[in-house]
This record gives structure tokens, C-alpha cells and sequence, in this order.
């Protein structure tokens, strides 16, 4: 399991892109992991 400590060495820049319900999906999260930041999506129940 990775720890916080690796995921934030494996980032470029300290920055988490915080999830948006109608507008992020899987597509902007992956985008903003290429660019060195933190990709999140909400989870919808």
C-alpha cells in the first residue's frame, strides 16, 4: 500500500485537484495526475 509520504515525493507541485461534482470524471483526474498533481473524482452513491 503507498504511504502519503510517497505519493507526495511523486508529485511536482503540493497540489490536490479537489473534486467537482458536475464536471470532474475519470478523464480530468487522469490529466491532472500526468501534469504532477494530485487527480480526484467524486463518488457518486
Amino acid at each position: 500500500m503507498t504511504t502519503v509520504n510517497e505519493l507526495i515525493a511523486g508529485m511536482s507541485l503540493p497540489v490536490i485537484a479537489a473534486p467537482m461534482f458536475t464536471v470532474s470524471n475519470t478523464e480530468l483526474a487522469l490529466a491532472t495526475c500526468a501534469q504532477g498533481m494530485m487527480g480526484s473524482f467524486p463518488a457518486h452513491t
